[in-house]
């Protein structure tokens, strides 16, 4: 056998070990993209984190992977943790997957509306420190409805005092998501106006100076939960 004819062979074989990983890497993308597509019930997107950095960094893959699970962004690579479209797809399904988007993501103020939009607002802690000074961007977060887990859907439909409780505590937590608001937000008598015409539980997260305005204990009063009142009412 000449030198040539030997060389031929060689690269003969190293072309067919190349085609033949090339299938197997093909076989796969489609048997994780298939897996993506129904999206395993329970998983939070954990599956994502388990294939191979080649196909957390495949596009159709991870976008696939989020519009069932918003969270598997949370395993994407880096360039499609900043990808828009895959974020946006991302937080409209789960609001909370804003955390795992990329700093420049997070100050974008239409992405941070569709997060806040979704899963009752709560997204707000991960935005920008820019956003959470947004008045439209606060009044979505705090505005958004929540579903209810299935213990407090059951409270909702027994007793009266199983629904206080549930209204008790849905306004506690949008309280909360209030103070996730800028200081100047929550100094601004305009904008506190605003909250406690909707919930009267969040002025005892207004600054010291308005959590002591006359007009603004009035309307808290209104839309404050039944509940005993508190001490920030009376100081």
């Amino acid at each position: 056998m000449t030198k040539s004819a030997a060389l031929k062979i060689k690269d003969a074989g190293k072309e067919a070990e190349k085609d033949k990983r090339l299938k197997e890497d093909e076989a796969e993308r489609q048997r994780v993209l298939s897996k993506v597509k129904i999206g395993l019930k329970g998983d939070y997107g954990h599956y994502l984190g388990d294939v191979s950095k080649a196909l957390q960094a495949d596009r159709e893959i991870v976008l696939t992977a989020v519009s069932n699970i918003g969270y598997a962004l949370e395993y994407a690579a880096e360039k499609l943790k900043a990808d828009k479209q895959v974020v946006m797809t991302a937080v409209t399904h789960q609001g909370l997957a804003l955390a795992y988007a990329s700093e420049d993501l997070k100050a974008d103020k239409q992405v941070v509306l569709a997060a806040v939009s979704s899963d009752g607002g709560y997204a707000l802690k991960y935005a920008a420190e820019n956003l959470k000074a947004d008045r439209q961007v606060v009044l979505a977060a705090l505005c958004c409805e929540e579903d209810l887990c299935e213990r407090d859907r059951k409270a909702q439909e027994g007793s009266i005092t199983g629904k206080q409780r549930v209204e008790w505590s849905r306004k506690e937590r949008k309280a909360k998501l209030f103070n996730k608001a800028s200081e100047t937000l929550k100094a601004d008598k305009q904008f506190v106006l605003q909250v406690v015409a909707q919930n009267g539980n969040a002025l005892q997260y207004a600054s010291a100076d308005l959590r002591r305005d006359e007009d603004l204990k009035k309307v808290a009063c209104r839309t404050h939960a039944h509940q005993p009142r508190t001490a920030w009412y009376s100081s």
